[in-house]
């Protein structure tokens, strides 16, 4: 006679599912990442090398892992949600697992980052590779290892917020209609980089453009200011995210 199995067993099964197939995706995603930066970097000493001054400072890969979770964000939760309601496994679980599979990817990443940029700082030539940390925060750590440590702590939150956006976007997008979509798709982007800049420009004498100068002014003066940026935005979003998880419809329509 087989044994009943309780509620305590399923979840814990569900659980397990989720975080595995969700490792599995940021695992490869991870390697990619890698594979793809440490490409970048080779190509950049090797062909632009003799085209820049000498002692010229570049940035490390920071901007562009921020960017790369950004769109991970935008593109790996709708199928994963699918796969897991097909198992049986709820959209509170799924969305945790991705969070924490999210968290355990930009911490990687950033890892990655600081550790290829020491490696190509190591390489004499006319460039001399910088993390993004380094070049806003110039003072902000005197030791190569202080300043290693504040590269990981820099790009994990930034990488982190980014890709918390993203899932923002797509759980926001899904929710929408056909029609709301399309809206959506085209006013957006022309409200932000049309409209928007017209508008600052001829009526509002550049009010818009003023305020964001002295954000980021204010933003640049500490990475604590930073931090508290990222840390709001990243309480907001996560907040949001699980509200909007509740009924996104992954089939393309609105939620009933």
């Amino acid at each position: 006679m087989k044994k009943k199995r309780g509620k305590s067993y399923e979840n814990a099964k569900s659980t397990e599912i989720s975080i595995v197939d969700n490792h599995e995706k940021f695992t490869s995603v991870f390697f990619f990442y890698t594979l793809a930066m440490v490409l970048v970097f080779i190509l950049t000493t090797v062909f632009a090398g003799s085209n820049v001054q000498n002692g010229e400072m570049v940035s490390a890969g920071d901007s562009s892992a921020m960017v790369f979770m950004l769109v991970m964000g935008i593109v790996i939760y709708r199928e994963t949600l699918r796969f897991m309601i097909q198992q049986g496994i709820s959209r509170k679980m799924t969305v945790k697992a991705t969070i924490a599979n999210g968290l355990i990817c930009a911490a990687a990443i950033s890892i990655v980052n600081t550790v290829i940029n020491m490696l190509f700082s190591m390489i004499d030539g006319p460039m001399v590779f910088r993390s993004l940390s380094e070049l806003i925060y110039a003072n902000a750590a005197d030791t190569a290892v202080t300043k290693a440590l504040f590269g990981v702590v820099f790009n994990f939150f930034g990488a982190a917020v980014f890709y918390f956006i993203g899932l923002f976007i797509t759980l926001g997008y899904y929710r929408l209609n056909r029609k709301g979509k399309v809206v959506v798709s085209i006013s957006v982007p022309m409200f932000l980089l049309v409209l928007l800049p017209v508008l600052d420009k001829w009526i509002w004498n550049g009010a818009i453009f003023k305020v964001v100068i002295r954000i980021f002014g204010w933003i640049a003066q500490s990475p604590v200011n930073l931090f508290v940026v990222y840390g709001v935005l990243a309480a907001v979003t996560i907040c949001f995210i699980l509200l909007l998880n509740r009924r996104v419809n992954v089939n393309g329509g609105a939620a009933k």
